[in-house]
């Protein structure tokens, strides 16, 4: 299982509101609590687990989020254990980290006590992803098969082919809340993918578009604006009572 960093609420040695931060690679250990999407001054504790071949993790190869789902969901029973069968969870993903924290929403062994999703700019589909990539961005001909071949290797030395890893397909399953924070100038998990996910959801759902951000960028450049597009979300479908 994955490395984790746990940060336990201020306002309680304990708390019945916890939040599972999903990222590529975890932020650093010495950030600080500002940059977690879910703040534990903010009456939240949080769990931030490094993905699979990311940071302190062990494995070696990338999931994109279909192999980290098994880490995650051990994560998810642990909070579980450890604050109680009273949990309320709420998955925060970023880029990858919200293309995995869609997938597992959908996932049968997700424990009830996960409320709610928060998407930050991550991708519809690893296919799609790589076609962006791999055409748009760095010019290949579309005649060239780099996704079946991408997914072949992938196939061969992970164990997963591109087309396991869907997050659009996840998001029109579920049937927990989502938020979908996009930055309206992401090029490289481009705009309209956070656009397809928010419009593949069936159940409650939320969408902000951050001005002038990039990938990545929306907290950083409208902390305020970000801040109370979570909270206000939270507030809805995770209230503390």
């Amino acid at each position: 299982m994955n490395p984790a960093l746990w940060l336990t609420a201020a306002w309680a040695a304990t708390s019945t509101i916890a939040g599972i931060a999903l990222y590529r690679t975890v932020i650093p250990r010495a950030a600080p609590l500002g940059t977690t999407p879910v703040d534990p001054t903010n009456r939240t504790s949080v769990t931030m687990a490094d993905a699979r071949g990311h940071g302190m993790s062990g494995g070696n190869h990338v999931g994109l989020g279909h192999l980290d789902q098994a880490d995650y969901l051990g994560w998810l029973r642990r909070i579980v254990t450890t604050v109680g069968d009273q949990a309320q969870i709420l998955l925060h993903g970023l880029s990858m980290g919200g293309a995995t924290a869609l997938m597992l929403s959908g996932n049968p062994q997700l424990p009830k006590q996960v409320t709610a999703v928060i998407d930050d700019c991550g991708y519809t589909s690893a296919t799609a992803e790589f076609r962006h990539h791999l055409h748009q961005l760095a010019h290949v001909p579309r005649i060239f098969p780099g996704v079946a071949i991408a997914s072949l290797l992938t196939r061969l030395r992970a164990g997963y082919r591109l087309r396991d890893v869907d997050a659009r397909t996840a998001a029109s399953r579920t049937t927990l809340p989502v938020l979908v924070i996009h930055g309206d100038a992401d090029t490289y998990n481009p705009t309209w993918m956070g656009q397809q996910i928010h419009a593949a959801v069936r159940g409650p759902k939320q969408l902000w578009l951050a001005p002038a951000a990039g990938h990545g960028e929306s907290f950083f450049l409208h902390r305020d604006d970000y801040e109370h597009q979570v909270k206000t979300f939270c507030g809805i479908n995770n209230p503390v009572n």
